[in-house]
């Protein structure tokens, strides 16, 4: 016996919905011909996707993942009044270049006791050369780091290339600093917990703050942990580097403290979240 039937599949992703026909233990997708086993189901259970049936059926992945609203996506007018003076008083936050936290430092606590290290720069690719000296250029340009002539710890920089060619430069500060560096105890907050604050907005904005932890300044006692060996010389990081192993607690602690009283906010690390039932408040 054949019987045609409308039914809902369940994936873990999403609920999907299929025409198909039952013959003995087998289905049958018409629009795909393809024969796949009827999964055993206990009565008045859903059935679930198995792994044979997604390798069979070519499901659009990207659309499944894409986040759906069940109203239009407003389109925020830019000529709106309010809008236009808001980003007229604050127009330094979107210029292009790197931003600096006001009145926070960052703060290396190393025991007095720690034997200080050098470490000789490594060898940088031929290919990767004029890229890390462009990299090591703009950085001291726009003050992230420094040129010194003399230091007492010292570690090597990894480049690492990114999606677009260009290079980020990292220092190796697992072989001096961190192994000495006291910890700080400041807990990343639960994305369950962040859900919950969030609960009740309908209109949501993120803020992905650029190059985060590099907008935070350090303290001048500590910026002698921060001094990289490159093929062109000792440079000190005047700014809270990518590789301390403190450094996504102190920024967590420390942008919390930033926005410390906003409603409708959350961060996580370089991410902030904003939200509000109405559209003007939110994107503004």
């Amino acid at each position: 016996m054949v019987l045609l039937v409308d039914c809902r599949l369940k994936s873990l992703l999403r609920n999907i919905h299929l025409r198909y026909v039952i013959a003995v233990e087998k289905v049958r997708i018409l629009q795909l011909n393809v024969n796949l086993k009827m999964p055993s189901v206990t009565k008045g259970k859903e059935i679930l996707f198995s792994r044979e049936w997604l390798r069979k059926i070519e499901l659009d992945w990207t659309e499944i993942h894409r986040l759906h609203d069940s109203v239009d996506i407003p389109i925020i007018d830019r000529s709106n009044p309010k809008l236009k003076a808001l980003l007229n008083k604050y127009n330094s936050v979107f210029q292009e270049g790197l931003g600096t936290l006001k009145d926070l430092k960052a703060k290396l606590i190393v025991p007095d006791d720690s034997t200080p290290k050098i470490f000789k720069a490594r060898n940088v690719p031929y290919a990767l050369k004029p890229k890390v000296e462009s990299e090591l250029e703009r950085l001291e340009q726009s003050g992230v780091l420094s040129k010194v002539e003399f230091t007492e710890w010292a570690a090597p920089i990894v480049p690492v290339v990114k999606t677009d060619g260009r290079v980020r430069i990292c220092g190796d500060f697992k072989v001096i600093v961190n192994p000495v560096l006291q910890d700080i105890t400041y807990p990343l907050p639960k994305i369950e917990d962040n859900f919950a604050k969030l609960a009740g907005g309908q209109y949501f904005t993120k803020i992905d703050l650029t190059r985060a932890y590099l907008q935070m300044e350090v303290e001048e006692d500590s910026k002698k942990y921060l001094t990289v060996n490159t093929h062109k010389g000792l440079y000190r990081y005047n700014r809270l580097p990518f590789g301390i192993k403190t450094a996504p607690a102190i920024w967590q602690r420390t942008i919390e403290q930033v926005l410390q009283g906003i409603s409708g906010t959350e961060v996580l690390l370089d991410d902030i979240v904003v939200t509000d039932e109405k559209k003007l408040e939110n994107s503004s």
